[in-house]
């Protein structure tokens, strides 16, 4: 009769147990996400810019960001539950060893204290540590919480002088673990079958929704198109690099007919892409900054994706960002996979920052229940696997029947460069871990492109938007994303073709972004649009034709140097805004004069670069080697009356007044006074 009141007693104690590691768990985490939107309202331009319309921000985010709580919640007390589980059969064992003890000199409330002070160190730490090392992009580690138990700290490496603590609670944690499930049958029965019901369920929804097996696709003269965001030429064996780290890419370009002095007319992913999409420079399509508005984009516009549904073809794009790169239907692609753009995406997926949900979305079952911020690249707890099967499942689901044009970005090599484990912890440089990340997605989807016969029936194009500026010297740690052109790498892109005409081959002929639209076009055998486009097949060259000399008109995004920290704060909620009609966030009216004042411009010809910041009243002319794609340690003997032409070319493409400029020229000596742009 006296064993049973003992049970309720011992189920409000583990309640009241779980409740308090759980809940722990859960307000230190709420804490710091709070305390983060706050720090990214007040110093992010677009956040703070978006938190302007606040009202449309919780019409967006309310119901998804309830959910996420609740899922959060619910996570982090069933962790502190476990743990509650295995410091409930401990506390039990040190009142055993120690009763005798503590009676005698009543020192048992110190014992307890001391117990469940130690208890608390070493869960907090050993998870958070953990945490850390499986997911280092997340921002835990400076957590209140994290901080006051010593779990590891964000820096990786990690130095061994921070490592002996979270070493030393992961010791003990599962020496606690192992002894409670050793000493407790309830424990072991609830353990087995808690974590056998969670693997059951997981395996049984993975398999579930896994891709089933692989059609083969029976039209020829499809389109492939893998975007690899930022990935320039030099840190490629192909490009002159020692160390092969992302050996699927290079396998498939060694393959391919590559051109290696390839250029994009702006290192920015949206300009980018819409420069190959219509076949126009970015003074012609309107697309001169990402997120600008679409009443900026020109109406005539020849979009490749709709003319080539136009004629018959299933269109899909798939990528894993779209904060700064909006393509959609409105551009005539009739199957999309990317995260939710918009409000949802700038909040949620840069604030959305919970231990328990993060490791719970490395499998599939966790990441579908949380579909605000599936497959986005910007969320701490991104799985780079699961997006790639995420983007073969898509693919898969596509008709078999008629000609296909995919396009897909993969948006891993990116700043800020966080990545999961183990690429994380793979070398000391970032940029190579996220190479080596998005080799391996590369690899999944060239797998799934042979295995549905793709390969042989398409033209198969890899290509990178932009370079990230590296000069390929050692200790060089420059991110130069459009800002100016101080490193021309950042305008380089990857360039290879692999169909069934081909042959593979190395060319070294200065080719443009823009000359891949009437390419695709060529080889699939669709006519050229009415339209006028800037783009020159590369057919030609591809048949060791020559072709006609090309030249490169290319502009910076805004040079984010010329602003000081308090122009920053006290400006950026005038350049952003939200759509009320769509959802997505776009710049301002006011934001687009006020940036595309601080462009700079090049023109590249021949042996000949040109480059003008208009705002700083600065023309330089430089010799070009196409060769190795650099200036020329010689600067070019050319008169003042080639000089005034070549600014009034590049004046006129992109729409600047070269009577100004060349009044700018005269009076900084680039041009004599007797000499005009005319």
């Amino acid at each position: 009769m006296s064993a049973r009141p003992r049970r309720p007693r011992r189920r409000r104690r583990l309640r009241r147990t779980a409740l308090l590691f759980g809940g722990a768990l859960f307000a230190n985490e709420l804490w710091f996400a709070v305390a983060t939107l706050i720090e990214n309202l007040g110093g992010a331009k677009v956040l703070r810019s978006v938190g302007a319309g606040f009202d449309r921000v919780l019409l967006d985010t309310a119901g998804a960001l309830a959910w996420m709580l609740l899922f959060a919640l619910l996570l982090s007390l069933a962790v502190g539950a476990a743990w509650a589980c295995v410091s409930l059969v401990a506390w039990k064992q040190v009142l055993r060893r120690v009763r005798s003890h503590t009676r005698a000199t009543g020192h048992r409330r110190a014992v307890r204290w001391a117990f469940w002070s130690c208890s608390a160190l070493v869960f907090f730490n050993a998870w958070y540590s953990l945490h850390q090392v499986l997911l280092p992009g997340s921002r835990l580690a400076l957590s209140p919480l994290a901080m006051t138990v010593g779990a590891l700290p964000m820096q990786l490496p990690v130095r061994w002088g921070s490592a002996v603590m979270p070493l030393a609670c992961g010791l003990a944690a599962l020496l606690l673990v192992a002894e409670a499930l050793w000493r407790s049958r309830a424990l072991r029965r609830g353990a087995v079958l808690g974590a056998g019901s969670l693997l059951l369920l997981s395996a049984g929804y993975t398999r579930l929704t896994d891709p089933g097996p692989i059609r083969p696709f029976t039209a020829d003269g499809n389109i492939v198109l893998l975007g690899l965001d930022s990935l320039q030429l030099n840190r490629l064996p192909a490009g002159g690099a020692a160390q092969d780290i992302a050996p699927r890419i290079s396998a498939f370009l060694e393959g391919s007919l590559r051109f290696d002095n390839a250029w994009t007319p702006i290192a920015r992913t949206y300009p980018s892409w819409l420069t190959l999409l219509t076949g126009r420079d970015p003074a012609h399509h309107g697309g001169r900054f990402n997120l600008i508005p679409d009443d900026r984009l020109a109406a005539d516009n020849p979009y490749l994706p709709r003319m080539l549904a136009e004629q018959g073809f299933t269109t899909f794009h798939g990528t894993d960002e779209v904060r700064f790169c909006i393509l959609r239907s409105c551009f005539g692609y009739q199957h999309l996979l990317h995260p939710r753009m918009g409000v949802q995406d700038f909040f949620l997926a840069t604030v959305y920052d919970f231990s328990a949900a993060n490791l719970a979305r490395q499998v599939p079952l966790g990441d579908d229940l949380l579909p605000a911020i599936r497959d986005n690249r910007a969320s701490v707890s991104y799985n780079p696997a699961l997006f790639a099967r995420n983007l073969v499942r898509a693919l898969d689901a596509l008709p078999r029947d008629r000609r296909a044009f995919l396009s897909m970005h993969l948006c891993g090599d990116h700043f800020p460069f966080t990545l999961p484990a183990p690429y994380a912890h793979a070398g000391p440089d970032p940029v190579a871990n996220c190479i080596r990340m998005v080799d391996a997605q590369a690899g999944t989807i060239l797998d799934w492109l042979q295995a549905s016969g793709l390969m042989e029936r398409s033209t198969v194009v890899m290509l990178s938007d932009h370079g990230d500026g590296w000069s390929g010297r050692d200790g060089d740690r420059r991110n130069s994303h459009g800002d100016d052109f101080s490193s021309l790498w950042a305008n380089r892109i990857v360039l290879g073709f692999r169909a069934p005409s081909l042959q593979p081959g190395v060319r070294n002929d200065f080719v443009r972004m823009s000359d891949l639209y009437p390419t695709l076009l060529d080889l699939a055998g669709v006519p050229h649009p009415q339209a006028p486009i800037d783009g020159l097949s590369l057919v030609p060259l591809m048949r060791g034709e020559p072709g006609p000399p090309r030249t490169l008109y290319a502009e910076t995004d805004l040079d984010r140097k010329i602003y000081s920290v308090k122009q920053l704060i006290d400006q950026q909620a005038l350049w952003y805004a939200v759509d009320r009609a769509t959802g997505l966030v776009h710049l301002t009216p006011r934001a687009v004069e006020e940036f595309s004042f601080y462009k700079s411009y090049m023109l590249i010809r021949g042996d000949r670069r040109l480059e003008i910041t208009p705002h700083q009243k600065s023309f330089r002319l430089t010799a070009f080697d196409q060769a190795t794609g650099l200036d020329a340690p010689a600067p070019p003997p050319m008169n003042a009356a080639e000089r005034a032409r070549l600014l009034r070319e590049l004046s006129e493409h992109c729409g600047l007044d070269a009577g100004a400029l060349c009044e700018q020229a005269q009076q900084r000596g680039f041009l004599p006074e007797l000499v005009s742009a005319r």
